[in-house]
């Protein structure tokens, strides 16, 4: 199994195509992490790293209208959440890639932490982003 750090990745400013042909397929690569078989298809698609590399355009609209203290409160409830699966962390079978935030998480968590569920989780930042003034809307508009 492996688990793929997001931050660690963008901090290493690797492309999610390396990622997944050198580290996942494991396919050869050259020590920019560009796998080899690309040149080939360069000769046949030039525009080929322009697909690859190209930043997707995501808009979300929306607003959280939640305050800096919310946004703390809601951290720390993913941090409980993520000491869950501790134990997981230090098997034999996960190999951590581009380790940034993982391993520092894991090293917060301590053993009096009460496991949390996924639905107490979302119960839990559903009260804390609860504003009886103005609802909580979410990105495409949900509430």
């Amino acid at each position: 199994m492996k688990l793929v750090d997001l931050t660690g990745v963008a901090k290493a400013g690797v492309k999610s195509y390396q990622i997944l042909a050198c580290d996942l397929m494991e396919v050869p690569c050259d020590a920019n992490k560009n796998p080899l078989f690309v040149q080939d298809y360069l000769q046949i698609q030039p525009n080929l790293m322009n697909l690859l590399t190209d930043d997707v355009d995501v808009n979300v609209h929306g607003e959280l209208n939640v305050t800096d203290s919310q946004l703390l409160k809601i951290a720390d409830q993913l941090q409980i959440y993520d000491c869950s699966f501790k134990k997981l962390a230090s098997h034999a079978n996960l190999t951590v890639l581009y380790d940034h935030d993982f391993g520092e998480n894991m090293k917060r968590c301590s053993l009096d932490m009460v496991p949390l569920s996924r639905r107490k989780l979302w119960k839990n930042i559903m009260k804390i982003t609860a504003n009886p003034v103005e609802p909580v809307v979410l990105p495409g508009g949900l509430a």
